[in-house]
């Protein structure tokens, strides 16, 4: 067996590690890009907005005609949601002959949305088991706008790999463990390896989901849904029960409400 020069093992370690960084930074520049992307749509579809209300103002005719062609300009982000999701991207559990329909628009950056997922889990839970509540989740990523890697939109994108899973609870046990998993405001959040890590600690098959995030299938969704959401919350999380806005997004309020529009059947 031939021996090892002195140094080599070194060598190559050193070799590795300089690989990992630049790895790491490739993909810290891309998910950069992609974030710039997105804001520098959405600054587009802003001022397409802005022109066709002085327009309307101007000339009604050309107003209209604005309005019209803005409004299919502002839901071009579209894209077929993964199994367990709605025409707008909701997730959906629950019997839809259930009386009652409660939405919450969360985002997985949010901690005030992590404190009222721990606080209303299990009771949204036996509202949904008891054929009581329709339930719908939309999932935004206002808060990626601090994120330095997309935390909320990789994680919306990770659920929709969860969800090819088509067990509930599966979903539910790794959305609870992304909340309890997020970062600081304003930090890395987890990486896609470590959200692998969650869905598979959650009862999702291990080689499905790595596959999955790593072709990011569910990222076009993520941002559907965070586009045709834009216009329904000023903050998160936001709660509608039957269709009216919740003013207290607290969970003590959440659950009177629901509690209230069942007892009005």
């Amino acid at each position: 067996m031939a021996k090892q020069k002195p140094g080599r093992g070194k060598q190559r370690s050193k070799e590795q590690q300089a690989a990992r960084r630049e790895a790491r930074q490739a993909e810290r520049q891309r998910l950069a890009e992609q974030k710039a992307e997105r804001e520098r749509a959405r600054r587009r579809r802003r001022v397409l907005v802005q022109v066709g209300t002085a327009v309307g103002i101007l000339v009604l005719v050309g107003g209209l005609v604005a309005f019209f062609t803005l409004r299919e300009s502002s839901s071009d982000i579209t894209a077929e949601g993964p199994p367990g999701t709605d025409d707008e991207g909701a997730i959906v559990t629950g019997s839809d002959d259930a009386p009652v329909e409660v939405e919450v628009i969360s985002d997985f950056g949010c901690p005030a949305c992590a404190n009222f997922e721990s606080a209303t889990a299990q009771a949204l839970s036996t509202y949904v088991e008891q054929d009581q509540v329709r339930l719908r989740y939309r999932l935004v990523s206002a808060i990626d706008r601090t994120s330095p890697n997309e935390f909320s939109r990789r994680s919306i994108a990770a659920s929709g790999c969860v969800l090819e899973q088509e067990d509930p609870q599966v979903w539910n046990d790794f959305k609870a463990s992304v909340y309890a998993g997020q970062p600081p405001e304003g930090e890395d959040g987890l990486s896609d390896t470590q959200l692998i890590g969650l869905a598979t600690a959650a009862g999702a098959d291990e080689a499905d989901v790595t596959e999955c995030i790593d072709e990011g299938r569910w990222l076009d969704w993520a941002d559907a849904v965070d586009d045709q959401a834009a216009g329904d919350y000023s903050a998160t999380p936001t709660i509608f029960v039957d269709g009216e806005r919740v003013p207290d997004a607290s969970p003590a309020a959440a659950t009177a409400a629901i509690d209230a529009a069942l007892a009005q059947g």
